[in-house]
């Protein structure tokens, strides 16, 4: 399921009620426009679909596969055990992700940075500001910006790239739909949002189980989704 960017234009999508970027203010820390390009949109649109299709057929819950994928040759060893440590009340599981997996030597002080930054920008009358594209818009943001360990297999997840890969609950699958109604947010910052101001909770699988075809371009892996 998905949507061909070639075939909308963005100005059609917003008279149709698909598209709207002011519904994204309220987790932007700016009150101007935040645009999406035509292919956010698409991809951001084909899976609010997805989630209307799991809460409509009320699937219990649902493993959700981008078409740029491979799987982790050095990871399927794990699947039995990984399987059995899967966290009973995750709403979301990453299987396939990109960045804020374990903090920096520096990380520290950057979230001192941003916290005093934050506190300032609030004083001033501002909502907020972006660390690493990450819109911040509270104090509890920053200090969930990175992974916290939970068991041998899985970590509490922090803000991440990707949705090339992961599993979600009917539950989850609701609220994703609600916010993305009209569709404001690129795909991977809906998720990114939900997490950080609580609305799911959300783990990574570690090891991954699946990465982005554009690094298997890199390591030369098989692709198993295509094979």
């Amino acid at each position: 399921m998905g949507m061909d960017m070639n075939d909308v234009t963005i100005e059609q999508l917003r008279k149709e009620g698909v598209y709207d970027e002011s519904n994204a203010f309220k987790y932007y820390p700016y009150d101007e426009s935040a645009p999406m390009s035509i292919g956010h949109i698409a991809c951001s649109w084909g899976q609010r679909e997805i989630y209307k299709t799991i809460v409509g057929k009320e699937f219990k819950k649902a493993l959700v596969f981008e078409d740029d994928l491979t799987v982790n040759p050095y990871a399927l060893e794990h699947i039995p055990d990984m399987l059995a440590h899967i966290p009973p009340d995750a709403d979301l599981i990453y299987w396939g992700y990109e960045m804020n997996v374990k903090p920096r030597w520096y990380s520290f002080a950057e979230r001192w940075y941003a916290h005093l930054m934050l506190t300032l920008l609030k004083l001033k009358g501002k909502r907020g500001f972006f660390l690493h594209t990450f819109p911040v818009t509270t104090h509890q943001n920053i200090n969930k910006i990175y992974c916290r360990p939970y068991n041998k297999y899985f970590m509490v997840a922090g803000a991440h790239y990707c949705t090339h890969a992961f599993s979600i609950n009917d539950k989850c699958a609701g609220i994703l739909r609600d916010i993305q109604t009209p569709v404001c947010l690129p795909a991977d910052l809906l998720l990114n949002m939900a997490i950080m101001h609580g609305h799911i909770k959300a783990y990574i699988a570690t090891p991954m189980l699946f990465i982005q075809d554009k690094h298997n371009e890199k390591s030369k892996l098989p692709n198993y989704i295509v094979q």
